[in-house]
């Protein structure tokens, strides 16, 4: 299957259609939100307002956006729909309805039958927090994403022990021990956030929400001693893997993985893929649109070749990115400026 880049070359080379192989089914973006510009207060910002009303199709997540006190949360919820929206249509090749679990988890509903080939039990999350919002989709697993930057911990530099103490209910205590003992601040804080983004990560992969306590999910490094993350700005610093196998309840779980992509020096992404039955789904549509529902269900060397094949890293969009090209003529026109073309 073509990576993401080329999939954009082909279809920059002819901005009429796609290849005919489609956009990959494992997605891996981000949109900042230090780069979405409006013009003015989002209460009254034409472009901000036309990107809620004409995109969000469900009127109780156009609610939800609208629902928060600050503008940042705002535009951030507003972005995280975006992005599911971008990645329905990347994997799926149609706009989709945004439904939710009873966890929160949400998802889409119903699923083409035409995706079935290439993403039998596709599914996504979102996360945001800091400057970014993160969107992650899986072909066959299940999938949660987290994004950790633990800003409001760090107004004058890493947390303090005492600081990060106060969370370490959340943590097994042979995990919490060992972060505990990173004498350096800031490579304690960078253990923190990637234990905790890849906790977030799996809980929001089973669709749990709130009810399930963090310090059941601790992880088993899964890549050599020494090995960092992929890096973009930063070094090697503190960061305990690249790659993990999870645990619950102290006991590993092989058919769980988790992926760590550090996005810059501020803010760690993770990814948590596992078995279709470990979602928790009371009402069943999020489980109905699964095609493959044992798909890893037995710890298999299958299943494991599977979580083993190589993820991309992210890539950060422009909120013109987003738009559907059918109404970026539309969105081109309220910002004064032509968007750049994108595949979806």
């Amino acid at each position: 299957m073509a990576s993401f880049a080329e999939w954009v070359r082909a279809r920059d080379a002819n901005a009429s259609e796609a290849p005919s192989s489609g956009p990959p089914a494992a997605l891996r973006v981000a949109a900042r939100l230090s780069e979405f510009e409006v013009d003015g207060a989002t209460e009254t910002s034409k472009q901000f307002n036309w990107l809620v009303d004409t995109l969000v199709r469900e009127e109780a997540e156009r609610a939800s956006v609208r629902r928060f006190k600050f503008e940042a949360d705002q535009k951030r919820a507003l972005l995280a729909r975006l992005l599911a929206r971008y990645c329905c249509r990347a994997v799926v090749g149609a706009e989709c309805t945004i439904a939710r679990t009873d966890g929160g988890k949400p998802h889409a509903y119903p699923v083409p039958a035409a995706a079935a080939a290439a993403a039998p039990n596709f599914n996504f999350n979102v996360s945001h927090e800091g400057d970014y919002v993160v969107a992650a989709t899986e072909p066959r697993a299940l999938c949660g994403a987290d994004v950790c930057s633990a800003d409001h911990l760090c107004r004058a530099g890493p947390p303090t022990r005492d600081q990060l103490r106060n969370l370490a209910d959340a943590f097994a205590a042979d995990e919490w021990a060992a972060v505990d003992a990173i004498d350096d601040a800031a490579l304690r804080f960078n253990a923190f956030k990637v234990l905790w983004s890849c906790k977030e990560a799996v809980v929001k992969a089973r669709g749990d929400g709130i009810v399930f306590d963090l310090n059941r999910v601790s992880f088993l490094a899964d890549d050599p001693p020494g090995n960092a993350p992929p890096l973009r700005h930063v070094a090697p610093m503190g960061y305990p893997f690249r790659s993990a196998l999870v645990k619950f309840d102290g006991v590993p779980d092989r058919r769980w993985r988790v992926d760590v992509d550090v996005l810059d020096a501020a803010h760690v992404a993770s990814v948590a893929r596992g078995p279709v039955a470990a979602m928790k789904d009371k009402a069943g549509r999020f489980r109905s649109t699964m095609r493959d529902p044992a798909r890893g269900a037995e710890d298999s060397g299958a299943w494991r070749a599977e979580l083993a094949e190589p993820r991309p890293p992210f890539i950060v969009l422009t909120v013109a990115d987003l738009v559907p090209p059918r109404r970026r003529a539309e969105y081109d026109a309220l910002c004064g400026a032509p968007a750049r073309v994108t595949p979806c």
